[in-house]
């Protein structure tokens, strides 16, 4: 089913005056409600009817506001179909715009924040982007109201603030909806004309590359890399699919920000979004037009971290929300193959997933932040160099600093609801323990990566609980002690 577009505007009359979540009297929804009422016109775009006054309610319901701020992953409480794939705060950073563009190319809209006025500082406003438009992004955005989306309305135009489009938003929230995607439908709103696909290849065999299997909603195969319209696509085609790689630097491509023409299995051509496919393993080249081999399988090995107290799964798909998938459990110190050598870089990596291979040969898709990387060349643990944390300079064993962890305490901003302490850096991990406001902690391992992450919106920090509880807490709920 296609992405439709609906609009919704905090300032409606029939919600505007509703208490946001569990706000102070005055936390409006026509004043503080653009959060939302961007996720109500996402969801609803999706084709579960909501409005920002029924979001609302059910999101009290299941405890989806701390103040009157939204959990951004408690949506998918509400709607089991929809989940958080990434919340990024590229505040001080540039924006990862291949990042927004990557889920508009899979029809799925992204909610971002930008800055809402020309004031000194930052004053947060969030808004739904939902095709790229040159170096801009249309949107719909819920503050003025003005129903309907006949209407182009650019993000750049009124919140740029003189800035680039990388530098215009601050915070990237990305949903991932099972039920629909491939396709948004602008209604007309766009004019941007796809250009002719390259001729046929006459290539009939070569190196392939094969759908994620964690992109459930299908990938598009287009005759341009224009997102803006459905015009130009040309297919689309389920996960696990495997397609032929058409030019000679395709398989270089694989895993990158890049775009690579394909064949799928029923003869049509076009072109693909590299970053969603990974190189079948073993994929030798025969074609007329080239003779590029695909890379040799990986033999990257990694192990299971020390993080994990219990067992790990690795499952079919990255769906959490079931046992139903899951392939084997591992335990810490087990040693796993990577499938994809392109995973690489996502081990250590939260909110990252890979592909592995357990030594009983089972195969799939696991949570690469549970994982770390192992030496090639591993020496005895008594000869090895002490290292310090901060600098990774090494020191004599003898000097070797313990750093002081930090103390921090839970914010009274978590009411009384508390605030969980996951297993794993992620609100769909298992929940050990519920903290109270004023609860202290202290950080585990590195003091200056808990030091940058301390209060900043989508990071998650180690901990050590009451009762020697370890686990992971969302970095803007705590405070230093």
């Amino acid at each position: 089913m296609s992405f439709k577009l609906v609009y919704l505007s905090q300032q409606d009359p029939q919600w505007k005056n509703d208490l946001l979540g569990f706000g102070d009297p005055g936390d409006t929804i026509g004043m503080y409600g653009c959060a939302l009422t961007s996720v109500a016109m996402l969801v609803s775009g999706h084709g579960y009817a909501e409005t920002s006054k029924t979001l609302n309610e059910k999101l009290k319901a299941a405890n989806g506001f701390v103040s009157s701020g939204i959990r951004w992953d408690v949506v998918n409480k509400v709607h089991s179909q929809i989940s958080l794939k990434e919340n990024i705060n590229c505040e001080n950073i540039d924006a990862p715009l291949s990042k927004i563009d990557a889920a508009l190319a899979a029809g799925q809209p992204v909610v971002v924040r930008v800055d809402s006025s020309p004031a000194p500082g930052l004053q947060w406003h969030y808004v739904m982007v939902y095709a790229r438009k040159g170096d801009d992004y249309l949107m719909l955005d819920p503050y003025p109201y003005q129903p309907g989306t006949a209407k182009e309305d650019l993000l750049m135009a009124r919140y740029s603030r003189g800035n680039p489009l990388q530098r215009s938003i601050q915070q990237i929230i990305i949903y991932q909806c099972s039920t629909s995607g491939g396709t948004i439908s602008t209604g007309g709103t766009t004019s941007t004309t796809p250009t002719t696909p390259e001729s046929a290849s006459t290539t009939t065999s070569g190196p392939t590359a094969r759908v994620k299997v964690e992109l459930t909603w299908g990938l598009n195969i287009r005759s341009s890399t224009d997102t803006s319209s459905p015009a130009n696509i040309v297919i689309s085609v389920p996960a696990g699919t495997d397609l032929l790689l058409l030019d000679a630097d395709g398989p270089s491509k694989i895993g990158t920000q890049q775009w690579v023409r394909v064949r799928e299995p029923g003869g049509k051509e076009g072109l693909a979004a590299a970053w969603y496919l990974d190189l079948v393993s073993g994929s030798a080249s025969t074609s007329t037009t080239t003779s590029t081999p695909a890379p040799a399988s990986s033999n990257v090995q990694v192990r299971v971290s020390s993080a994990v107290t219990s067992f790990l799964r690795i499952r079919s798909s990255t769906d959490t929300s079931s046992e139903a998938n899951v392939v084997a459990t591992v335990t810490a110190g087990t040693l796993l193959t990577l499938v994809n050598a392109s995973d690489e870089s996502k081990v250590g990596v939260d909110g990252q997933w890979v592909r592995v291979r357990d030594p009983q040969g089972n195969e799939g898709m696991t949570a690469g932040w549970y994982l770390e990387k192992v030496a090639v060349e591993t020496k005895p643990v008594e000869s090895a160099p002490a290292t310090n944390p901060e600098t990774e300079a090494a020191v004599p064993s003898s000097t070797k600093p313990k750093p002081t962890p930090l103390m921090l305490k839970v914010s009274s901003a978590v009411g009384a609801s508390g605030l969980n302490l996951h297993e794993g850096p992620s609100s769909d991990s298992p929940v050990m323990l519920t903290l109270k406001a004023g609860t202290k902690v202290r950080t585990i391992g590195s003091v200056k990566k808990a030091s940058a992450q301390l209060g900043v919106a989508g990071q998650w920090m180690y901990v050590r609980a009451p009762r020697d509880k370890r686990g992971y807490v969302p970095a803007e709920y705590v405070t230093l002690a």
